[in-house]
């Protein structure tokens, strides 16, 4: 009896199922908030030159102040050479009206300190790189629960950051709480334990509770203006991950494909008796004489030329996803107005289409959806070139935010089937490596998309108001066009081993015919 077949049996969905997926919920409800705060406490904090306090600004007695309306330059007049000249502003004088305190007010990070931004966002999306590298390497050998019980420690860190005393301590606490902003190794173990038709429901379900929780960050965001209240208030909830040790079970999949029968066994049981179902006395279930080790498993991703190739393309389609999601949707108050109206309106129109692909999640097939996606993202870029160099770009303002708005729609649908995607695609034993690996991939693409994003005051073109979404949208050409030669999974059977691959591989197409020839 193949795994799927024994889940099914004893429950696809029941009250076992459940309760696991609403201990992944819980991490993904902080793991958003926590990414996306530095929006509202990292935005521009309106602030002017400090006029008052020569010695302040170096002015000696000699001069008198001409103007103080530059933010990062001061004006005055040498009344010994009658000349202007302009001075470095060492203080600022920061507007409280809107934010009452920010990291930019408290660190003093705007002129020549205004790097420090990035360098804060960098050393977030650092950590979460290293953890995704820490799961590829001992995700898929020591288990799923271990280690998302390791990361999910990382989130505590969190609290730290509200007395952080510099920059640079904010930063590293960033970085600490990027390690523990890893939900993949736990929602692995929750699309583990669930049947073929429930794995969908199982991955989207998390991402709408991430969309969810970014609408409560804003709404948090909007009543709460001094950074450390709020960062205290989103970060106190992290401490209840240290429970997650004693209530969190291993993944019986997991287990499985490891060759530990007894732990196995005792896993299915508590799901029978948790799904009010029987277990088969004489169950028999179809395995693996020896339970492969990682490297005997990777070892024939590296002598098949198809497989080699499925995984390079699947790792450059989350690549794509992250560079298009970090070029146009995190900077949300680049888009000009209300940040807080900005957000709420992307939210809230991602969350209806996240909900749709849930309703969905069954029906339709996965390589069609994110293909249809890139289509739709790359048809959007073309509007935002054409607006770019062709219109009033204030006056057609509102064709670039809604263009803006239903790109980040699209790519994040996109990722959301992506994971389900990927997930069937590889197989248990290593599933970890795969998933690990994808969104290092990701990662990669979110912190080079900043740099895209600035070539247009970097790169001396005629058209480089447009560069920018120019690259995107070849970016999300190729990506739709590449995952044109991947299978479909949807109703398929998830692989235990990476024979699984091996001999479905080999029996679709002879090893001689091209790559390109059939699909990966």
């Amino acid at each position: 009896m193949h795994f799927d077949e024994v889940i099914t049996e004893l429950g696809a969905f029941g009250p076992y199922q459940r309760r696991v997926l609403l201990l992944v919920l819980y991490p993904c409800f902080l793991y958003s908030m926590y990414t996306m705060i530095p929006v509202f406490i990292l935005t521009d904090h309106t602030h002017t030159c400090n006029s008052y306090g020569n010695a302040s600004i170096g002015l000696s007695s000699n001069s008198s102040l001409v103007t103080a309306k530059e933010i990062c330059h001061i004006g005055y007049y040498d009344n010994f050479t009658n000349l202007t000249s302009e001075l470095a502003c060492t203080s600022w004088v920061f507007d409280t009206g809107e934010l009452i305190s920010t990291p930019i007010s408290d660190f003093q990070l705007v002129c020549e300190n205004a790097i420090m931004k990035s360098h804060i966002g960098m050393a977030f999306f650092l950590g979460v790189v290293v953890s995704f590298l820490f799961v590829a390497a001992v995700g898929d050998s020591l288990g799923r629960k271990p280690v998302a019980c390791i990361i999910m420690l990382f989130l505590c860190f969190s609290v730290g950051s509200a007395w952080a005393p510099n920059v640079y301590v904010f930063a590293a606490l960033r970085f600490l709480t990027g390690i523990g902003c890893n939900v993949g190794q736990i929602k692995i173990l929750v699309i583990e334990i669930v049947g073929p038709s429930w794995r969908a429901f199982a991955a989207i379900l998390p991402d709408v509770i991430y969309t969810l929780a970014e609408l409560t960050l804003c709404c948090l965001a909007f009543f709460i203006r001094d950074w450390k209240t709020l960062q205290i208030v989103v970060s106190v909830p992290s401490v209840l991950c240290l429970l997650y040790p004693l209530v969190l079970p291993e993944s019986v999949r997991w287990l499985h494909a490891k060759g530990k029968d007894g732990k196995t066994m005792n896993s299915l049981r508590r799901m029978s008796r948790s799904n009010s179902t029987t277990l088969p006395d004489a169950l028999q279930i179809t395995k693996e004489l020896k339970p492969p080790s990682v490297m005997s498993e990777l070892k024939p991703l590296f002598q098949s030329r198809r497989l080699l190739v499925r995984w390079i393309v699947n790792t450059y389609t989350w690549f794509v996803c992250g560079f298009l999601f970090a070029g146009l949707s995190l900077n949300l108050g680049t888009l000009g107005g209300n940040v807080y109206l900005n957000f709420s309106i992307c939210v809230l129109t991602e969350l209806a289409s996240q909900m749709g692909c849930l309703c969905l999640s069954n029906r339709l097939r996965r390589k069609a959806v994110i293909v249809f996606f890139f289509a739709i993202c790359s048809i959007l870029c073309f509007i935002l070139i054409f607006t770019t160099l062709y219109l009033d770009t204030v006056k057609w303002y509102w064709l670039l935010a809604v263009a803006t708005i239903l790109i980040r729609i699209c790519i994040s649908d996109a990722s959301t089937i992506l994971f389900t995607y990927t997930s069937e695609l590889f197989p248990t034993s290593i599933r970890s490596f795969f998933i690990s690996a994808a969104n290092v991939s990701y990662m990669s693409g979110g912190m080079i998309a900043p740099y895209i994003a600035y070539m247009n005051e970097t790169v001396d073109v005629s058209y480089r108001a447009a560069l920018p979404a120019i690259v995107y949208a070849s970016v999300s050409i190729s990506g739709g066009l590449l995952n044109l030669n991947l299978p479909e999974t949807l109703n398929k059977p998830m692989p235990q081993v990476m024979t699984d691959l091996t001999n479905e591989a080999d029996n679709k197409t002879d090893n001689n015919d091209p790559v390109w020839s059939t699909k990966l």
